[in-house]
């Protein structure tokens, strides 16, 4: 199984490398790149080579396409490299994250690529970013975002899709059964490595943040969230997701 993480380090191998793109430090200031697409990591990134020979790793600002290992997670990166693997793009930088990459809004002819990724079901608005956006243009993902959650298009075709922020590939239990996906994240909502300096409580049963789903399986307890994701609870009181629903009593 190939990890979003391995994906960043055979990015970063590949773009960082002076040999083959000559990065500087200038690059810092930023605030247009203009090249072609050579890499699509996943449903919300881009690898850009510019006519100069640098090479950018893009994070498509205000999206948050499903994981990998996600379900929808290979058809979101097809359908994002169907629109720009190969071609011209243009990113209106404007910042970098922790994880060095470029954070901005990505153009293909004219047409925002965050916003068809959204249209056509693949992608999740990034609310936790969205403050950075422009009012017209937040208020536009947002429609987009809820025009295809109504129309069940692409991932909205599920009944309760996990967001990628509750989704952590540590998170994984490999038991050889496809339906044992999960993911770990903190009780208040954190990823797990967040920043957030607070160790994870487990939430009390029978709050409104969770609700027992009255059915223990290999001495666990599993609980139905608020938006119907199932999961139980590990020693560290962290949420473990997992995609067999029927552990608590769903379909």
């Amino acid at each position: 199984m190939v990890t979003r993480k391995f994906v960043f380090l055979f990015v970063g191998l590949l773009i960082f490398c002076p040999a083959v793109y000559g990065q500087t430090p200038e690059d810092d200031e930023l605030s247009l790149i203009e090249g072609r697409v050579v890499l699509i990591p996943d449903g919300d990134q881009v690898a850009i080579r510019t006519k100069e020979g640098k090479g950018y790793t893009v994070r498509i600002q205000g999206i948050d396409a499903p994981e990998g290992d996600q379900s929808f997670g290979k058809k979101a990166r097809g359908k994002l490299s169907d629109m720009v693997l190969n071609k011209d793009v243009k990113v209106i930088v404007l910042r970098r994250d922790r994880n060095d990459r470029y954070v901005g809004s990505v153009y293909h002819n004219g047409q925002d690529v965050g916003l068809k990724m959204l249209e056509s079901g693949m992608a999740w608005h990034y609310r936790s970013s969205s403050s950075e956006q422009a009012a017209d243009v937040r208020a536009r993902y947002a429609r987009a975002e809820l025009k295809a959650r109504n129309d069940r298009k692409g991932l909205w075709s599920e009944n309760a899709p996990i967001p990628p922020w509750e989704f952590a590939e540590e998170g994984f239990e490999g038991d050889g059964d496809t339906s044992a996906q999960a993911t770990v994240v903190e009780s208040v909502g954190q990823p797990v490595g967040s920043d957030t300096g607070t160790p994870p409580s487990a939430p009390p049963s029978g709050t409104a943040e969770t609700k027992p789903a009255g059915n223990t399986k290999d001495g666990r307890t599993y609980y139905l969230g608020p938006r119907g994701g199932c999961y139980y609870l590990s020693k560290s009181g962290a949420k473990v997701y997992v995609k067999d629903k029927s552990l608590c009593g769903g379909q």
